[in-house]
């Protein structure tokens, strides 16, 4: 490495080492408080940095016991309704036609939720701008079509469930009412395990955001410890602070000087 960067290394290793040996001393004639407070500070951020990691392993082992959970509910429902086969497959092409329209109607509901949030920020960045009116009633407009879309999906949700619903509720005494109960818990379990796996993603995207951001601060905190002790160093090489331990480095300094 270039003689400056003996030179700083050599400091850095003074401060370390001074720190490592006096940082309960007050009388050395150096200041240490500025690298106690900057490793507290690590310390801070290591600690928040575990809880962040230690949080996504409870959410990950949270996540896979709800998941065991239903899978353990589904194996104990497919013997239902193998058990009253002849009277799920009664319905069973009905009730999958019923359940793709409502994935289709519900992911249609889930586009037109997000364009309602665009369109909403888009319209009141135009109220605050000096763009034309024209552009505004034409956002407006938009933004009315859209909410009308949104009302009309929701409708068309709760219609198409009450069908599926009704189709799989069966009347009183009726033959293989166990297997149609069955099968409608099954779909329940569908769009559980969906809004489980939503739920988890959401969380782990925030976490590891989180992750990220802390880790950043502890790279800055461990920065400003290594000014600190730079410093350090420095004061101590200035002072000849005495101690068998730093003088074979004053030695090693002086020789870069």
């Amino acid at each position: 490495m270039p003689p400056n960067e003996k030179h700083k290394q050599v400091i850095l290793q003074i401060g370390d080492l001074a720190f490592e040996r006096f940082f309960n001393r007050k009388t050395l004639g150096v200041d240490l408080s500025p690298a106690l407070r900057a490793e507290d500070l690590v310390t801070l951020r290591q600690r928040e940095l575990s809880q962040l990691e230690n949080a996504l392993n409870q959410n990950d082992h949270q996540h896979q016991q709800e998941i065991r959970n239903l899978e353990s509910e589904k194996d104990e429902l497919g013997v239902r309704v193998k058990k009253w086969k002849s009277a799920v497959e009664s319905v069973e092409g009905q009730t999958r036609e019923l359940r793709k329209q409502l994935g289709s109607k519900k992911a249609e509901l889930r586009y037109t939720l997000s364009a309602v949030k665009t369109e909403e920020a888009r319209c009141a960045q135009l109220e605050m701008g000096l763009q034309s009116p024209s552009s505004l009633k034409q956002a407006k407009d938009n933004l009315k079509k859209l909410r009308v879309g949104q009302l009309r999906a929701k409708r068309e949700i709760e219609e198409l469930t009450g069908q599926l619903e009704r189709m799989l509720t069966p009347q009183p005494g009726q033959v293989g009412a166990p297997g149609l109960l069955a099968h409608r818990r099954l779909f329940e379990l569908e769009d559980a395990a969906y809004q489980i796996e939503q739920k988890f993603k959401g969380q782990l995207e925030e976490l590891n955001q989180q992750v990220v951001t802390k880790e950043a601060e502890l790279h800055a905190a461990e920065s400003l410890l290594d000014r600190s002790l730079f410093f350090l160093g420095q004061a101590c090489y200035t002072r000849r602070v005495p101690d068998p331990a730093l003088v074979a480095l004053y030695d090693r300094l002086d020789k870069l000087n």
